[in-house]
């Protein structure tokens, strides 16, 4: 009985243990409990790096928001032939201090050494690379200051301890399967572990700390996040009536996952394609949609 009382204390003691790590060194700074609404990003942030603030990892969504995003910034044209799509590099970003080092890395991956290429090339390039891009975006991040270490490094070394735990107790259910230790402890024994693993993967979702200015970015992302959702009852008329500022919304939509609801809105107020989309503006909200899951 004593054994199985030490069994079961290894996950308590890691919760606990995880529990006073993360108070200390994993916990942001001090947040406000009622977050305003915000109606434009921050200054200077890219939709990546604002998907990756809100929920700790670089999403294959922050990269389209991205690649949207780049495209309203006249460095990228979006042709649409009949919900075929080409991408075609209309500005020289290697010298542009506009554009960060993570955009100029998606951009080479994108485009190599052409000017265009259909979105199926787009595809497997990206994909082949895709962790390198990431990486960079990491990096970038951290270098700005907006988290205290590469967040991707804290959740795979958090992931590996979870997948170490969870393994040896699959081994032990198994062993015990084919009788090769005794049963009247191993299955209290497996439960252990794989409870461990359960608790380090949580952990490890919530342990990478953002800095005082990453949380603040933070705070207002999810104050975006909310005008994003109901724009018409929250932003001023004068705002919700510029086609520009709905036009340079719509890679958050993307990164936030509320992408038909902001092209609906979007649609009542453009009469014409924006000049960074080759195609007709009956189709376009169909369209940009079906470009996204592609791209997904």
């Amino acid at each position: 009985m004593t054994e199985i009382y030490l069994l079961y204390s290894v996950p308590l003691a890691l919760f606990a243990g995880f529990g006073v790590r993360w108070y200390i060194v994993g916990r942001d700074p001090s947040v406000r409990k009622k977050l305003p609404l915000q109606f434009a990003p921050p200054k200077n942030i890219r939709p990546a790096e604002a998907g990756t603030l809100i929920d700790e990892k670089a999403d294959n969504d922050d990269l389209i928001g991205t690649i949207l995003d780049l495209a309203i910034r006249k460095n990228i044209l979006i042709h649409d032939h009949g919900g075929a799509f080409d991408f075609e590099l209309v500005e020289d970003f290697e010298n542009d201090d506009g554009v960060i080092e993570f955009e100029k890395q998606l951009l080479r991956i994108m485009f190599g050494r052409d000017n265009k290429r259909s979105l199926e090339t787009v595809k497997i390039h990206l994909l082949s690379r895709l962790w390198e891009i990431k990486q960079k975006l990491y990096k970038n991040m951290q270098e700005k200051g907006w988290y205290t270490q590469n967040p991707d490094k804290i959740h795979s070394r958090y992931a590996q301890w979870g997948g170490l735990f969870f393994i040896l107790g699959i081994i032990i259910i198994v062993a015990n399967t084919f009788k090769f230790i005794p049963s009247n402890i191993s299955l209290h024994a497996s439960m252990s572990l794989i409870s461990s693993s359960i608790i380090i993967y949580a952990f490890a979702k919530i342990m990478p700390r953002r800095t005082k200015q990453g949380h603040e970015i933070y705070e207002h992302m999810i104050g975006l996040h909310q005008y994003l959702l109901h724009p018409g009852h929250s932003a001023p008329t004068y705002f919700t009536e510029q086609k520009e500022s709905f036009e340079k919304l719509l890679p958050y939509a993307i990164i936030f996952g509320c992408l038909n609801m902001w092209l609906t809105h979007y649609n009542k107020i453009a009469k014409i394609p924006p000049h960074w989309y080759r195609g007709s503006m009956i189709d376009f909200n169909e369209h940009i949609e079906k470009l996204v899951q592609e791209l997904a």
